[in-house]
């Protein structure tokens, strides 16, 4: 969605195009890959993370760029894993230059790991984890548009703005809920044991 409106603006018009688009979609599910080796303890941690806890959770945005980089090797003919490289490794810089794991600043910070922080952050904010509880829509949107400027590109936040409605929509329907599916699952598999 902020893709979407960013396109429709004339500093982005030429970037982002339907290649970027085609990309952005097939990269941003990867964004997180690093954390696969984040130790569990840490992933789980309720709470706020000790000094020596964030370094090493930091250490997942470096850990899935180089990992995405390793298939670019073997596969060269994929192009969205550039684009997936540099979410990975670039999503938690802020446009102030305060983030990680460079310090990059504004618009030296591509333009898909740009996107890519807000739309995280938002759904960091508003979805329920293992260690916190979700916050709800006004809240996050507040959140998001309280830093503007700071870890979030301006223009970013006013296409996240102008779509906040559906965010809060798009965040509703994709909610996990309890299900049934687990006893079904359950009773089907002692059916067959």
């Amino acid at each position: 969605m902020l893709a979407e409106d960013l396109r429709e603006l004339d500093q982005f018009r030429d970037q982002v195009d339907d290649a970027f688009m085609y990309s952005l979609i097939r990269a941003v599910p990867l964004h997180d890959i690093g954390k696969v080796a984040i130790p569990d303890h840490i992933l789980l941690h309720s709470g706020k993370l000790t000094p020596k806890q964030m370094t090493i959770m930091r250490t997942h945005a470096e850990i899935g760029a180089r990992t995405i980089e390793s298939l670019i090797e073997r596969s060269p003919g994929v192009g969205f894993l550039r684009m997936a490289s540099d979410i990975a490794r670039y999503h938690h810089e802020w446009f102030d230059g305060s983030g990680y794991p460079l310090g990059l600043q504004g618009k030296t910070i591509p333009l898909s790991a740009r996107i890519c922080a807000l739309a995280d952050v938002y759904d960091a904010l508003s979805t329920k984890r293992v260690y916190k509880e979700a916050i709800s829509h006004d809240k996050a949107v507040a959140i998001v548009l309280e830093s503007s400027g700071t870890q979030f590109d301006p223009v970013v936040v006013e296409a996240f703005a102008q779509r906040e409605k559906e965010f809060a929509e798009l965040a509703s329907a994709m909610v996990d809920k309890p299900s049934n599916n687990v006893a079904v699952i359950a009773e089907a598999a002692h059916a067959h044991c």
